[in-house]
């Protein structure tokens, strides 16, 4: 039985090399299978509704359009194929390869589908993530939603991965040092002079404090860990006067959707699994996956099907008891605990420190024009609204009537609730109209304490300065 198979397999291959492949070239061959891996590609991406499928099902007519120019094309190539002849098979293999090669090089540029990708992140080993040293990018869209049309869209961070300017180890002696943290509200606003940091500063600066300083290190997707990390491994190096936190999304928000351990970086697991990938620690059946993951092209098409990490989500949630009250009452708990230790660094440290929590989109009454189309899903929003207040609580029992100590605690959640304009962009993120309202609040409830320590500054350095005057004798 067997043996008659391999011999009407052999006759059958001989008939199509006699055949088929004599009048259209073994070219064809290689086409032929060239479709049928494409066709296999392009079957996995749309089961798993990733990318270019699911974003182009939001258009309705255009993604009919895209379906019926695909089967056009794949018949065209089938044609070909079957009847095309030697030579226009040759120049189908050609056009395979340069588009192979095109795609490649085109998905190195553009940022993929991958949820876990930052343009703006690298690791680093103490703080989860940081800003990536030195970089130059630009973000249209950013720009268009923070500023309209006529933002500009560069962005540019320094030698530590911040915007901005970085200030100097050796403080100038008249400068009042700030220095703010948060995630991406924090880090974003176009052109930078519009981001929170900017715009307190120009606020502090109209207000006569000339001297005051304002430094943007704002972190994409950092949650309080990472920015209690950066105040114990950075900040402090720089002599800051005070240290404002402006958070709380970050914490409570991408546990649903990322790492579900409550204080972890949102991509730790994947770190993990990257981690453990260098590391050869994979099984065989991983190895194909392996090598396809390093294509960039592959990423985008299939960062879902090549990514191992939904079975350990599912796992790390199971683990946590994700998505019931003791796991949310443990992401506030973890919060409380991280701006405690903050405010321990800082009172070591000389600096004072000041921690509001941030507003977000579902506690707005009035949608306005864009706003209208912000819809969270409901499991998010059902979080939020036990999560939040939480948060707060949690920050106050931290850090609550300890103004003695230069220890800060604000909740201005509620702070744009009744402001009838077009804010937000999505549920956590602000335009520059946003930023400037945000900003006056938080100026509004710091300026007497800088005042005082400005006064108090300069007063120090009359008593010191007439201590050393002549006459007067050296203790």
């Amino acid at each position: 039985m067997v043996e008659f198979a391999i011999r009407q397999l052999d006759e059958t291959i001989d008939s199509v090399d006699q055949g088929w492949l004599k009048t259209q070239g073994y070219s064809a061959l290689i086409n032929l299978i060239t479709l049928f891996t494409v066709l296999l590609v392009f079957t996995l991406v749309l089961q798993h509704r990733v990318y270019w499928a699911s974003t182009l099902h939001l258009y309705g007519k255009r993604y009919k359009l895209v379906c019926i120019l695909f089967v056009a094309l794949i018949g065209v190539i089938i044609y070909i194929i079957y009847k095309g002849g030697r030579s226009n098979n040759r120049m189908l293999s050609l056009a395979f390869v340069v588009s192979l090669i095109m795609s490649e090089l085109g998905a190195q540029h553009v940022q993929h589908n991958n949820p876990f990708y930052s343009p703006f992140n690298t690791p680093h080993p103490y703080l989860g993530f940081s800003g990536k040293v030195k970089l130059q990018s630009h973000h249209v869209r950013l720009a268009f939603h923070m500023g309209g049309d006529d933002a500009p869209d560069s962005i540019t961070l320094n030698e530590l991965g911040y915007r901005g300017p970085l200030p100097t180890i050796e403080k100038n002696k008249d400068e009042y040092r700030i220095i703010m943290l948060g995630g991406s509200t924090v880090f974003l606003g176009s052109p930078l002079e519009k981001s929170l940091p900017g715009q307190l500063e120009s606020i502090f600066n109209e207000a006569g404090l000339r001297s005051v300083r304002v430094y943007n290190w704002g972190l994409v997707s950092g949650v309080s860990g990472q920015e209690l990390s950066t105040i114990a491994h950075r900040a402090i190096d720089f002599d800051p006067d005070l240290i404002i936190v402006y958070n709380g999304a970050n914490d409570s928000n991408t546990p649903m959707d990322y790492d579900p351990r409550p204080g972890f970086p949102y991509n730790y697991y994947v770190s993990a699994i990257e981690q453990r990938f260098s590391m050869h620690q994979i099984e065989p059946k991983q190895f194909m996956i392996a090598l396809l993951r390093h294509s960039s092209a592959m990423r985008i098409l299939l960062g879902e099907i090549l990514s191992p990490r939904g079975k350990l989500l599912a796992q790390l949630r199971q683990q946590c008891g994700y998505d019931t009250d003791p796991w949310r009452d443990k992401i506030a708990q973890n919060y409380g605990d991280n701006l405690s230790r903050m405010a321990t660094v800082c009172r070591g440290s000389g600096a004072k420190l000041a921690v509001f929590l941030q507003p977000l989109f579902v506690y707005k009454k009035h949608e306005v024009n864009v706003e209208k189309k912000i819809l969270p899903g409901t499991p998010l929003l059902n979080h939020i609204r036990y999560t939040y207040p939480r948060l707060g609580v949690a920050a106050s029992e931290s850090l609550g009537g300890r103004e003695e100590e230069g220890v800060y605690f604000s909740d201005i959640s509620q702070v744009l609730n009744d402001v009838k304009k077009e804010l937000y962009w999505d549920f956590v993120h602000v335009n520059n109209i946003g930023n400037e309202l945000i900003a006056r609040e938080i100026a509004d409830r710091m300026l007497p304490v800088i005042r005082d320590d400005i006064y108090r500054k300069k007063n120090d350095a009359s008593v010191a300065q007439l201590a050393k005057s002549p006459g007067r004798p050296q203790p």
